[in-house]
């Protein structure tokens, strides 16, 4: 598997996101990811992306990699990051999206509206359909919702903050995920979100590529 990450500030010129990824310590063929949004118009967001993101990847890599796969393993991971960031007095709201990737499965678990996309060489699938916006992670109420998926090579998967899909749109993300990789996807994304603004970014922007 490679993995491919890009993260910039948008017009704000703060970047509110955050993102961690790293190999599980007991198992190096499995990724560990989280990506965050810091809720913009309030204090703190930058902080609780940070601390939602890194500890979300804390508790996976503390967690036995086979429990990792149980989708029912997962809500407890991501309501432990939603009380580190309540607990912490800079921190604001953020959304988490956090996942453990093998070569022939994805699992994990969301809230919020960032989101995890796999794009095969048959179908685009939004794991993150059915996640729940509100309460934010922050509030100590976060109503986590798992998701798991077999996977087949080849597959991509994307992890990304609304200012990645909302300026894209997912018909373009597919076709761009369809046919190109790597860095040279994360530039497409890049770019799309730019023209779709006239030239700048419209807000943070990023996202988070695994392929296998």
């Amino acid at each position: 598997m490679q993995i491919y990450t890009h993260s910039e500030a948008g017009h704000r010129h703060i970047n509110e996101d955050h993102h961690v990824s790293s190999y599980h310590p007991a198992n190096s063929d499995v990724i560990l990811c989280a990506i965050a949004d810091g809720q913009g118009g309030q204090a703190g967001g930058g902080a609780a992306s940070r601390i939602a993101a890194v500890k979300c990847v804390e508790l996976c890599a503390l967690t036995p990699v086979d429990r990792l796969f149980f989708p029912k393993n997962w809500p407890p991971i991501i309501a432990s990051a939603d009380d580190a960031v309540q607990e912490d007095r800079e921190a604001g709201y953020s959304t988490l999206v956090g996942v453990s990737v093998k070569q022939n499965a994805v699992c994990g678990s969301s809230s919020g509206d960032s989101e995890a996309f796999l794009v095969t060489r048959h179908e685009a699938i939004l794991l993150t359909e059915h996640q729940r916006r509100n309460p934010p992670i922050g509030s100590g109420g976060a109503y986590p919702v798992s998701f798991k998926s077999e996977l087949k090579s080849p597959w991509k998967l994307l992890l990304a903050t609304d200012g990645v899909y909302r300026y894209v749109g997912w018909e373009a993300i597919t076709e761009i995920l369809r046919y190109n990789g790597g860095r040279t996807a994360i530039e497409m994304l890049l770019k799309a979100q730019r023209d779709s603004h006239g030239g700048l970014l419209g807000d943070d922007f990023t996202a988070v590529l695994i392929e296998g």
